[in-house]
């Protein structure tokens, strides 16, 4: 097998494992820590990767972080609105990072970064699924010109296939929730029948009554008649 043909099976073994992942049980949060394992793992000259999640308000939070020292780097680009993971996320263009300690992209981030963290090397490329911007992929190495060009050219399909695994992790974890939801619902359901001695229409008609009244979410109603087997007076008769 020569060179090439091991990087494209390099590449396919962890793209394969990615995908894995996203088709187990794990929640969001672990599909993203294996992820970041997989892709650190990959890399040669890396010495950790995290993911860089969109807040939706223009601040990202760190998830994933192989490395402890991963989520100050974010947190100080939080602060400091600047650096690569957040360039990533705004750009389509992977941001490559050769010697933080003479890139002048990001000044006040880089000093604290290199310095207090000793990174130096920096790969970052955006996640996007066709419904939105996950955010960023994020490679970190503490030794200058870590990365070959064969790590800038993988990184975005490492990129393009953590977006569609964490995408699909949180779309399980919303039927997940909405499954609990339905049954509590009809839990609730069931119980205000019961006393009340009303068919499901009425019942259903009755929760959301008092969703309404009391500013609440109709789970968390159906979570409180569930758990207390009591059932708050219908706002209709105060």
């Amino acid at each position: 097998m020569n060179e090439n043909e091991n990087d494209h099976y390099d590449l396919n073994r962890t793209l394969a494992a990615i995908a894995a992942d996203a088709s187990g049980s794990g929640s969001s949060h672990e599909v993203i820590a294996k992820l970041s394992e997989h892709v650190a793992s990959a890399v040669d000259g890396a010495d950790g990767c995290a993911v860089s999640l969109n807040l939706g308000d223009g601040h990202i939070v760190t998830v994933g972080a192989t490395d402890p020292d991963l989520d100050a780097a974010d947190r100080f680009q939080n602060e400091l609105g600047e650096g690569p993971c957040l360039e990533s996320f705004r750009e389509t263009e992977v941001v490559h990072v050769q010697d933080l300690r003479v890139d002048q992209r990001w000044p006040r981030w880089a000093k604290p970064v290199s310095e207090q963290l000793g990174f130096r090397s920096i790969l970052s490329a955006h996640m996007t699924t066709q419904q939105r911007r996950v955010g960023a992929l994020n490679v970190y190495a503490r030794r200058a010109d870590a990365f070959t060009e064969r790590d800038v050219a993988q990184i975005p399909f490492f990129a393009a296939h953590a977006a569609a695994a964490i995408a699909a992790a949180r779309q399980v974890e919303q039927l997940r929730e909405a499954l609990v939801s339905r049954t509590r619902i009809g839990q609730a359901e069931g119980i205000v029948m019961e006393r009340h001695g009303i068919q499901e229409e009425e019942a259903f008609a009755l929760l959301t009554r008092l969703s309404q009244h009391r500013n609440e979410k109709l789970r968390d109603v159906a979570e409180t008649i569930v758990a207390r087997r009591l059932i708050p007076e219908d706002p209709l008769d105060t």
